[in-house]
């Protein structure tokens, strides 16, 4: 039988306190506070004082029992648990932002947006040959391809940027909330000078990587090779 970790009562406590007390101009200082140096300029990105900015950073720290940020004679420094919370706040954000655009559609009548990421291989080889089919299966949403590096997609999914990603499926999967549905297999090819010399006498003659284990070589990123 399967054994479930129950939250531990302090984590119940947590949660409450979040649900109740956390609001959206906290959401946004932590953001602004992840791509800042200083209080005054997170203060400025979301349109508060200083004063306010250091208060609802007080109201935080409380709140969560933990500091966030190290104050030093440059500004602040995220701890650990600030980043966490920072890397959050943007998720909790871009589910705010894609709900208003969502609902935004459907009062004037128009298609929902449907936020795709994708890698370049996979723009080229799924995408494009297949467009006007996705549109038409999908005519009830309003598409949006977002192209990106494979390291860039789990962090859009988790911000809300975008809903689905189309990547190569990771030797560690990064998070166990990420569904993984396989739409097809790459075909690797060997691309090498006419002149390498593990080229073989044959055009027909196969190469096998073993061949290539002297010499250096790159693969396309997010695919490894052992």
């Amino acid at each position: 039988m399967s054994q479930h970790r129950l939250p531990s009562p302090h984590a119940n406590v947590l949660k409450e306190r979040m649900l109740g007390r956390l609001r959206l101009r906290h959401l946004r200082l932590l953001a602004a506070l992840e791509c800042s140096t200083t209080l005054r300029e997170a203060a400025e990105a979301v349109g508060i004082t200083q004063p306010a900015a250091s208060q609802a950073l007080r109201e935080l720290e409380d709140m969560l029992e933990v500091a966030l940020f190290e104050r030093h004679a440059k500004g602040l420094r995220a701890t650990e648990a600030g980043r966490f919370m920072a890397q959050q706040s943007r998720q909790m954000l871009g589910s705010v932002g894609y709900a208003a655009e969502a609902l935004a559609a459907s009062a004037l009548g128009s298609a929902r947006p449907l936020h795709i990421g994708a890698i370049p291989a996979a723009l080229s080889a799924l995408v494009r040959p297949r467009m006007p089919a996705l549109r038409r299966a999908l005519r009830d949403w309003r598409l949006h391809f977002h192209e990106g590096m494979p390291d860039d997609m789990a962090a859009s999914l988790h911000s809300g940027l975008t809903q689905i990603a189309l990547v190569r499926r990771p030797a560690v999967v990064p998070d166990h909330r990420l569904v993984f549905t396989e739409l097809g297999s790459d075909e690797i090819a060997i691309v090498a000078s006419p002149r390498h010399p593990a080229r073989p006498r044959q055009p027909e003659t196969p190469v096998a990587l073993a061949d290539l284990a002297a010499y250096p070589f790159s693969v396309p990123m997010g695919v490894s090779v052992t």
